[in-house]
């Protein structure tokens, strides 16, 4: 089954208004890798403790959301576009991932999220599934990672810093180019290389070609069929494989 994200990155000056929103971006963009989504750069995932817009049940591990349409990816790619311009974030650059995950997998993971009063059906796969699904190679130190990580939305693990830094002295981090601005001292081994097929649209430095291709994304067009508007239009799925 097709699943989209977009993520957004800015390339020119990384520091500049920078917080890690970005980080996901980047790492996907520049490092080929999978990265935590902004929400759990904080090492205590406070956010499960709030509502949150989508009728899954409460969350007690690490996951990420995707999109089963690619007009609902860029309906929403396009809406946080607008709020970037809104508040003169003009710096970052938009691109939407496309990953193939098999069906009977993530069928108990798919619901609906409220987007701006919208109903759009999304999947919420758990971290561990999706690096097993798109890694497919044993990795001790991710698991234990994120064991570690995940423990904080059942109860509160102290001390932290102790846990923490006997694992750092155990295991060393072996990417030391990844992004992870505002991150915890996890992050770096929460990010995976995606070793199967994907794709990713990314028009290089083209920061309006959400603005351009947001109108044909309101027509009832199934993915196949917009990807080849897209295209018509020069944007184009380009197939990455590590």
């Amino acid at each position: 089954m097709k699943l989209y994200r977009y993520v957004k990155l800015n390339e020119i000056n990384h520091t500049l208004f920078s917080h890690g929103y970005e980080n996901e971006g980047l790492n996907l963009i520049k490092n080929g890798l999978m990265a935590p989504s902004y929400r759990y750069l904080d090492l205590v995932h406070t956010s499960s403790f709030d509502t949150l817009a989508n009728n899954f049940p409460k969350e007690n591990e690490m996951t990420k959301y995707f999109f089963l349409s690619l007009q609902d990816t860029i309906d929403w790619a396009y809406k946080c576009y607008r709020r970037d311009l809104d508040t003169f974030n003009t710096l970052y650059e938009y691109a939407i991932l496309e990953v193939d995950i098999k069906e009977e997998l993530i069928k108990f993971f798919i619901g609906c999220g409220y987007y701006d009063n919208k109903i759009k059906t999304e999947a919420r796969i758990p971290y561990n599934l999706l690096f097993n699904s798109l890694n497919q190679e044993e990795n001790k130190m991710f698991t234990k990672a994120l064991e570690i990580y995940n423990l904080s939305y059942q109860r509160f693990i102290f001390p932290w810093n102790k846990i923490i830094r006997q694992f750092i002295k155990e295991n060393k981090s072996q990417n030391k180019d990844i992004y992870q601005k505002g991150a915890n001292k996890l992050y770096p081994y929460l990010c995976f290389p995606i070793n199967t097929s994907y794709q990713i649209l990314y028009p290089n430095h083209d920061y309006n070609w959400l603005n351009k291709i947001n109108e044909y994304s309101k027509e009832k067009l199934n993915n196949e069929e917009m990807k080849l508007v897209l295209i018509k239009n020069g944007y184009n799925f380009e197939s990455r494989k590590n």
